[in-house]
This record gives C-alpha cells, sequence and structure tokens, in this order.
C-alpha cells in the first residue's frame, strides 16, 4: 500500500518510464563512437535523402524499461521497482504532395500492448487478448486508443496541428494520471510523425561504409527533464539491398551529462518541481534508412540510466536515486496495393 505522501513520487516514476526514459548510466567507460564493421557494399558513396512517399505502411513502436529507484522521504529509504513493456501499432499513409508540396500524413491505432509491474503489483492491457487477462482500469485507460486516427498535413516533414491532434488523442483517455503520462509518448511521436530522432542523424554529404559523421539528435521527448539536444556520433555500417529498397545502416552513440537542473510543473512537465542533482546518458543504437522510401525502416536504440534527483509537491519532499536500462525499437513495414492510402494534401 503506497501512503499518500508518497503518491506523487511513485506517479513521477511511472511517469519517467512511460515517457520513454532517455536517461543513461555514467558514460565515462562506454565508447564515444559506433564500432568499426566490415562492409558488404563495395559501391561509390550515396547521398541520403529524408523524403515521404506515398504508399501504405504499417508501423509498430516497442519500449521496455526496468527501473531501479530508491526514494528518501523524511529520513526513511525505500525500494521501488518499475518495470514497463509496451508496444503499439497501426497504419500509416502518405498521401501524395499538392502543387505546394504539402502532403498529408495518417495514423491509425490498431493495437496497443501493455505490461506493468509497479511496486510490486502486476498489470496488463492487450487489446488483441481475451478481456478476462486485463487489468480493468488499465483497460479503461489505454482501450479508447485503439482505432484512433491522427491526421496531419505539413511540407517536408514540418506537421501542422499537431496540439490539436494530440488533444484528439489523449481526450479518449479517461484517467487523468495516464493521460499526463502517454502525453510525453505521443506528443513527440505526432510531432516527428515517421521521423522521430533519426531524421536527425542523416549526413549532410554523400558517405560511403566506415565514414564518420556528427548530427543533433533532439531528445525532446522526455518533457520532464525540458529541452534536451545532444551530439551523436554516427557511422555508416553498410548498404544493402532488400524486397523493401535500398537500406542505409548508420550506427550511433550519444553521451551526456546534465547537473544542477529544476524543471517546474506545466503542460509539458512533471507533475511537480523536480530538481535534477545529477543525471548521466548513454545511447547507442542502429537506424535503417530506406533509400528508395526516404524512411527509416527500422530504429533501435538502447539507453541507460543513473540520476540523482528530488521532487517535491506542497510539504512532500523526496529525494531520489534512479537507474534504468530502456530499450525502443520502431519499424516502418510499407504493405503491397496502397489501400490504405488518404487523399492528396487540399
Amino acid at each position: 500500500m503506497i501512503s499518500k505522501r508518497m503518491r506523487a513520487p511513485a506517479a513521477l516514476a511511472m511517469f519517467c518510464v512511460l515517457c520513454g526514459g532517455a536517461l543513461g548510466a555514467d558514460p565515462a567507460d562506454r565508447p564515444d563512437k559506433p564500432p568499426a564493421r566490415d562492409a558488404t557494399y563495395k559501391g561509390p558513396k550515396v547521398e541520403l535523402k529524408v523524403k515521404f512517399t506515398p504508399g501504405s505502411y504499417v508501423l509498430t513502436e516497442k519500449m521496455s524499461a526496468p527501473l531501479k529507484m530508491k526514494m528518501t522521504v523524511d529520513g526513511r529509504t525505500q525500494p521501488m521497482d518499475m518495470t514497463v513493456a509496451m508496444t503499439v501499432g497501426g497504419d500509416v499513409s502518405i498521401s501524395e504532395a499538392d502543387a505546394t508540396g504539402r502532403q498529408t500524413v495518417r495514423f491509425v491505432c490498431r493495437t496497443v500492448r501493455t505490461d506493468m509491474s509497479v511496486f510490486g503489483a502486476a498489470m496488463t492491457y492487450h487489446s488483441d487478448g481475451p478481456a478476462a487477462r486485463q487489468t480493468p482500469r488499465l483497460a479503461a485507460a489505454l482501450k479508447p486508443l485503439v482505432g484512433t486516427a491522427v491526421t496531419l498535413t505539413g511540407k517536408d516533414g514540418k506537421w501542422a496541428d499537431v496540439s490539436k491532434a494530440l488533444h484528439a488523442v489523449l481526450s479518449r483517455i479517461g484517467n487523468t494520471p495516464m493521460r499526463q503520462q502517454m502525453k510525453g509518448t505521443w506528443g513527440p511521436f505526432l510531432q516527428g510523425m515517421l521521423t522521430r530522432h533519426w531524421a536527425g542523424m542523416i549526413p549532410p554529404a554523400p558517405v560511403g561504409p566506415g565514414d564518420e559523421w556528427t548530427a543533433t539528435i533532439n531528445l525532446s521527448s522526455v518533457p520532464m527533464l525540458g529541452k534536451m539536444v545532444f551530439e551523436a556520433n554516427c557511422r555508416l555500417r553498410d548498404i544493402r539491398g532488400t524486397a523493401q529498397g535500398e537500406i542505409a545502416v548508420i550506427d550511433y552513440v550519444v553521451k551526456a551529462k546534465l547537473a544542477d537542473r529544476q524543471v517546474t510543473p506545466g503542460p509539458d512537465g512533471p507533475p511537480m518541481t523536480l530538481t535534477i542533482k545529477a543525471l548521466a546518458i548513454h545511447m547507442a543504437g542502429s537506424v535503417e534508412f530506406n533509400m528508395d522510401t526516404g524512411l527509416g525502416t527500422r530504429i533501435d536504440l538502447k539507453q541507460d540510466l543513473t540520476a540523482s534527483m528530488s521532487a517535491a509537491r506542497g510539504a512532500t519532499n523526496v529525494a531520489m536515486d534512479i537507474a534504468a536500462d530502456v530499450t525502443y525499437a520502431n519499424t516502418l513495414v510499407k504493405t503491397e496495393g496502397g489501400g490504405n492510402q488518404v487523399a492528396p494534401a487540399k
């Protein structure tokens, strides 16, 4: 049973996990750059260009976040371990461009699967599973997302009306804390529809296997930490042919530290005042960039965390030490027939 004094920091902990957790372990002993790998491609250097090829796609996002945390309240320390595994799947349609270059992207959520263990209590919701095995409160919060459609219109991946679309999605969630937590997940997803962080890793000049460059990666998907922009060290691993098109595989590493930052409550902030004493990040992963469609067809990411922070709301002040390992994978597969396409932008 969680006391009233512990509920606020517990909500923050869950918020950290569901936001995707761009938090990491002490990066001092981690590599600064991706390792060199043998390549099969022997051709000339290639230019990688982001574009939004019209058609129908299936999008799947998977996130897993085990989190170990110790909270200290009034001199008493209590371990509070949590795990969250979440999968969201749906259909994506990209329209032809109109005369001004604008396109319409439509995402329809088809499946949501969530498994949680919060302070020893297990919760489950699988939209495609039997109702008898679902946790009622979690099902009530997440079931309305299934079938939800979001449509954005823009040019060159810069989409308009993101706030309106986000409100349309979140208004379907009846649980207020869950709605706030999901905002950290769905907000950046809509803002960077189909691009996420990978688009910033596309090199500015032609590259071949083994070539290295530095790219900017925006981690605004962690609203509780405020705006965070890091430099990623990238390397082109290989280029290979697939049934979906020519794929350029990019490996990347990001290392960063943060200290002495205070984040106050707000629409994009935590549910309480958060003081970050020290936080260290290490991220490593790969992007499979489809040179024919101009889109990332697979993104893999591993993030580790160590952080020391405190949270305050009213008279409650809680010190927290957190360690987490987050894995994230995103796949985008083009479907045949194009039956799910939306009309051209108007």
